[in-house]
């Protein structure tokens, strides 16, 4: 299995700080974040994809889907600074959501793909 989850986790997190100072990011579900807006990216599934492995069945290419919960606690403008930072993340990841990866050893491909 190609494991491209800190590379996804480090290019996102990295875009959303820099957009968003202050933002609190998580590569992991967490109950009471200590920090708001909050932000969890986190890999939901991997697939192999069919015939995209090598001579000795090696996997080059895989399929990784990424959930990522966005909060906020103002008391008022809360549903707009997710949008807000949804938007960022789309954008960056080029309009999957939940986040989907094709990942080629250090190579990542955002977006919809098919098999």
């Amino acid at each position: 299995m190609i494991d491209c989850e800190n590379e996804v986790y480090t290019r996102v997190a990295k875009m959303l700080r820099e957009k968003f100072p202050g933002i609190n990011v998580a590569g992991e579900y967490i109950n009471s974040p200590p920090a708001f807006p909050h932000v969890s990216i986190i890999q939901s599934d991997s697939s192999t994809i069919a015939g995209k492995q090598d001579t000795s069945g090696k996997e080059v290419l895989s399929l990784v889907m990424f959930e990522i919960n966005v909060y906020s606690n103002k008391t008022e403008g809360k549903k707009t600074e997710c949008k807000s930072i949804h938007t960022e993340i789309m954008i960056k990841t080029d309009g999957g959501f939940p986040i989907e990866a094709l990942c080629l050893g250090k190579r990542i491909i955002f977006g919809e793909h098919s098999n």
